[in-house]
């Protein structure tokens, strides 16, 4: 699934907000702050490390644009290198990350992620999209329910920052998430605060418990083992279609909504 957010000038999240997020998608942890002439960069499997430098540099540049990115590792090894943000195409004036999966073919024993494949070996042949509004729709659909924040000083392009599917997130105030594994949820199942990890709004009811999902806006028993939206069949974590979904690892699902480490 992972967990990317974007903060406009003057707003930045909370260290709770972070926290929950990375404890929900804990494969890899990284942020990027444009202050202007540069991009500044960050990343490491240390969540408290990261987070802990992040509002530290975000504090220097309260008025710039920041993302934060927790990952949930469906592609490539955990590590530092495949940990959000990147360079495209090597580049240090334009950052990408991403939340989804995104279909791009990743050559045999190729152990990078499928973000860091589409940032090196396929958008630098597409950047002129990103300025033309047809062009950038077709980005969009080509990435499907992924979302992406790049952070640009590149001199060819015309914006500082691009979202691509950003309907697809939702903004509270000036900041920008992808989904909603930042919140923490109260657990319908032992009635006590647990971070969690999903696409389910839970509405108590009072004989039983409802979901909501946010792909088909149905009202759901939960669906215990599947994580499966009974109405739509979508994958909960990236909202797309089971046939489509590659993060869909239902049995890291289950141990992880029974408590296990994950």
């Amino acid at each position: 699934m992972c967990l990317l957010m974007v903060a406009s000038p003057n707003y930045t999240p909370t260290r709770k907000e972070l926290m929950c997020a990375c404890t929900n998608n804990p494969d890899g942890f990284g942020y990027a702050i444009h202050v202007g002439d540069r991009i500044l960069t960050g990343k490491g499997l240390n969540a408290e490390s990261v987070v802990s430098k992040f509002l530290k540099v975000r504090a220097q540049y309260p008025d710039a644009w920041a993302m934060f990115h927790a990952r949930w590792a469906t592609h490539g090894s955990v590590c530092t290198t495949n940990s959000h943000p990147y360079e495209v195409g090597g580049r240090q004036d334009l950052i990408l990350a991403h939340n989804g999966v995104l279909g791009v073919e990743i050559p045999a024993g190729d152990d990078r992620s499928d973000t860091l494949v589409f940032a090196e070996d396929w958008l630098p042949n597409f950047l002129e999209l990103l300025d033309d509004e047809s062009g950038f729709g077709e980005l969009e659909e080509l990435v499907s329910g992924s979302k992406i924040c790049i952070f640009s000083t590149a001199p060819e392009l015309q914006n500082q920052v691009y979202i691509l599917n950003e309907d697809l997130g939702h903004w509270v105030g000036g900041l920008w998430w992808s989904n909603y594994s930042y919140q923490v949820k109260d657990s319908w199942m032992f009635g006590t605060k647990n971070y969690y990890s999903s696409n389910w709004d839970y509405v108590k009811d009072d004989d039983y418990q409802t979901d909501f999902c946010f792909n088909c806006e149905m009202y759901e028993p939960h669906p215990l083992v599947d994580f499966v939206c009974a109405t739509c069949g979508s994958c909960l974590d990236c909202l797309t279609d089971l046939d489509d979904c590659l993060c869909y690892r239902p049995d890291l699902h289950q141990e992880s909504l029974f408590g296990g480490e994950y």
